[in-house]
């Protein structure tokens, strides 16, 4: 299958597989917060919450297989390295959630809290080996192995929640050890698809802890990268959870829950981009980097116009959670810059190995996000400044990532960002002052606006995209 089709292919098993995640992403983000009740649907947020943390456990390992490899096809890599560093890893991996569950046996005083922190080692385990199989898969161009994966995982999720909803089960547990049942599925598929990496030959200890070790070294830039990213938002979730407690917790992630969903998406594309830009010269890298950003200009101003008419109705569905669609006003910002850094920004720094910019990045915005959130919590002890300060921190990392693009591929967006920031002052402004008739037409008419000032990129953008298909 040439490089084209090939791409084509593996971006619409993203797609669906994205799509089935959302739509029961949605269900479950609509319909466990009215059936189990606030406090029982922060607990399965706080498993989710750790759930997203004790993954980096592994180090960079899976991390450095993805960059090593990359751009390589799964036929022609080295099998049998792949799968020692894969049994060393679980090895060290296990122990590590030995020591996580006697320090949280010995610190943490919640029997839920610690129940959680349990569980999620044990999801830990399924998901670093799916998941380390998955980044191969990614590396070497067969992430349609990768998308039927998470196709099962999420309906088999689904169908396991259905059943605990219609035989009334109103506690958390159940739905969190139906997650971790579905991860263990996908291990299972990721397994047989990648059977004859683990009927490979084991190659020597000596030489094992060498690749393992030169995985690890490559990866854990990328890892703390990743880290740096997810604390830009759990710094701030968790100064929420400690001085206001489990319940707003619960409502402010819901809010964040709320803007991943486009994020699912986008995480796809770049997921299906990495290795067939490793395979291109720097002037389709180039290319690419302009028809995409272009294309994210003139698509996501539409999720602010998708605000209105979805606050009403989550509003009527979720009357107890009408406090998180007002943070939602304010947050919603994050998928408009995060989509452009996961697509665009992440993607072109992995493929030119530059996972320390990106940790440097990403390390600077943290910290802005954990400064301004102790501030707004423990001076001016104000919910919103917090939230405020993530949404100015994930701006800023947008920002000095594109910048940073853009001047190393001689690109000019100083104007398009200009009007990108218009944009989402506009929406903050309109969303938390207005009415959503009001706000909905003032966005409607500046997008229009728009639409005509950028006319001619709009054809540019056209044009891009045909010449784009006869690679």
């Amino acid at each position: 299958m040439g490089l084209k089709n090939k791409f084509f292919s593996n971006l619409s098993f993203a797609f669906v597989a994205q799509f089935i995640s959302m739509i029961i992403s949605l269900a479950t983000n609509l319909i466990l917060p009215k059936f189990l009740g606030v406090d029982n649907y922060s607990y399965w947020q706080l498993f989710i919450f750790y759930s997203q943390y004790i993954p980096f456990l592994h180090l960079g390992l899976n991390d450095g297989v993805y960059l090593r490899y990359g751009g390589k096809s799964f036929e022609t890599i080295d099998k049998a390295k792949i799968k020692t560093q894969l049994l060393l890893g679980i090895l060290y991996q296990l122990f590590f959630c030995v020591i996580l569950c006697i320090v949280s046996w010995i610190a943490v005083d919640s029997s839920s809290r610690y129940a959680i922190i349990l569980l999620s080692c044990v999801y830990f385990l399924f998901f670093t080996i799916q998941n380390y199989l998955g980044y191969i898969f990614q590396a070497t161009n067969e992430t349609s192995w990768y998308s039927k994966a998470t196709i099962l995982n999420r309906i088999l999720f689904l169908a396991i929640m259905s059943f605990c909803i219609i035989v009334g089960s109103e506690n958390c547990w159940p739905y969190i050890i139906a997650y971790i049942i579905s991860q263990f599925a996908s291990v299972l598929y990721s397994c047989y698809k990648g059977k004859t990496i683990l009927t490979a030959p084991l190659i020597s200890f000596k030489m094992g802890v060498y690749e393992t070790k030169e995985s690890i070294r490559g990866g854990i830039k990328l890892m703390l990268a990743n880290i740096a990213s997810m604390l830009i938002l759990g710094c701030g979730r968790q100064i929420i959870d400690m001085k206001w407690g489990i319940t707003t917790f619960g409502r402010v992630s819901f809010s964040i829950t709320l803007t991943n969903f486009i994020l699912t998406f986008i995480q796809q594309v770049g997921m299906v981009m990495f290795p067939m830009l490793r395979r291109l010269g720097e002037d389709k890298q180039k290319e690419i980097y302009e028809l995409c950003r272009l294309g994210l200009f003139f698509a996501l101003p539409i999720v602010f116009l998708i605000y209105f008419p979805a606050k009403t109705f989550l509003g009527m569905w979720l009357p107890d959670y009408t406090e998180s669609l007002q943070y939602l006003a304010l947050m919603l910002p994050i998928c408009f810059f995060d989509t452009k850094t996961q697509m665009l920004c992440n993607t072109y720094l992995k493929v030119w190995r530059k996972e320390k910019i990106l940790f440097l990045i990403n390390l600077v915005s943290m910290l802005t996000s954990f400064l301004v959130g102790a501030i707004g919590a423990y001076v001016i002890e104000s919910l919103y400044v917090v939230v405020l300060g993530m949404v100015f921190a994930i701006a800023l990392r947008s920002g000095i990532s594109e910048f940073y693009l853009s001047r190393k591929m001689s690109i000019n967006i100083k104007m398009n960002y200009i009007q990108e920031l218009l944009l989402v002052v506009l929406f903050m402004l309109t969303a938390w002052n207005m009415g959503t008739l009001n706000g909905f037409c003032i966005l409607f008419i500046f997008y229009i606006i728009l639409l005509i000032v950028k006319q001619k990129s709009l054809r540019a953008f056209i044009k891009k995209c045909h010449s784009l298909y006869k690679i």
